[in-house]
């Protein structure tokens, strides 16, 4: 039995895309993550952000408490949380694409996925297409 969890999230980015200020949200998530052996992956896409946590319970809850604090965005979903037996992205304390470099929306379309419904297994499986291309 392990004490991994996957936490996935989508909220409202209120930094405008390009300015510098998703570099540094995402040195600041890599030197914690790598603390907390926390491991995961961000996707950017205009406004909206999703992002896919795992790692021990414990340090996973205290990353995402810290996101739902953070102003930098808004309407902080959790999609899901759920006992994970391995990690979908062990190598990276944290990844990151956005929209510019692959859509999450035409990469839906291809497959013939709705986004209407947000399915945690299709948001981790294009997270994890996007990880295949060396995106970030």
């Amino acid at each position: 039995m392990t004490d991994l969890i996957a936490i996935l999230y989508r909220s409202e980015a209120l930094t405008k895309a390009g300015s510098g200020e998703d570099t540094r949200i995402l040195t600041a998530a890599q030197g914690r993550n790598g603390s907390l052996l926390v491991t995961g992956f961000l996707h950017r896409e205009n406004d909206v952000f999703y992002q896919w946590l795992e790692g021990p319970a414990a340090a996973v809850r205290t990353v995402f408490a810290s996101i739902a604090a953070d102003r930098r965005h808004r309407d902080v979903r959790k999609l899901s949380e759920f006992a994970i037996d391995e990690r979908s992205f062990p190598r990276w304390s944290m990844a990151y694409s956005d929209g510019s470099a692959t859509s999450l929306f035409d990469w839906a379309a291809k497959a013939g996925i709705s986004l209407h419904m947000v399915q945690p297994d299709r948001i981790l499986a294009f997270l994890q297409y996007c990880s295949q291309r060396s995106l970030f």
